[in-house]
């Protein structure tokens, strides 16, 4: 098991919200196998997520706002949705008039993807 249901996967800007954080989490488990005869000398594992970008306040708990792909050497093995982990209200003026600042100097709806992994070497 790679990930729990509700487990927080990664956490993402917010603007003009209460907070400017929101967890993203799967609403499943995620389970990820690799079999003994597909298992290279070096393994490679990553995880990359594409969101829509920029996330803006108010949000609801449970709102889908991406995916999540596991990749084990440059393959996608598993692929499974990001939601809000959390509600997220309108901010207070400041904090929105700060967010407002600054998407204004940004390209707004874009994608944005992001890329964790890791590698192992296996003992000779």
């Amino acid at each position: 098991k790679l990930f729990k249901r509700g487990e927080v996967i990664h956490s993402t800007r917010i603007y003009k919200g209460e907070y400017s954080s929101l967890p993203l989490v799967s609403d499943q488990d995620v389970y990820v196998s690799i079999r003994n005869t597909d298992q290279p000398r070096r393994l490679q594992a990553s995880i990359s997520m594409r969101m829509k970008s920029p996330i803006i306040a108010p949000i609801k708990k449970g709102t889908l706002l991406g995916t999540a792909s596991v990749l084990i050497n440059r393959t996608p093995v598993k692929t499974f949705d990001l939601f809000a982990g959390e509600d997220v209200r309108r901010g207070n003026f400041i904090q929105r008039a700060i967010g407002s600042l600054y998407l204004a100097s940004q390209n707004k709806n874009q994608i944005e993807e992001l890329k964790y992994g890791f590698s192992s070497q296996a003992p000779n």
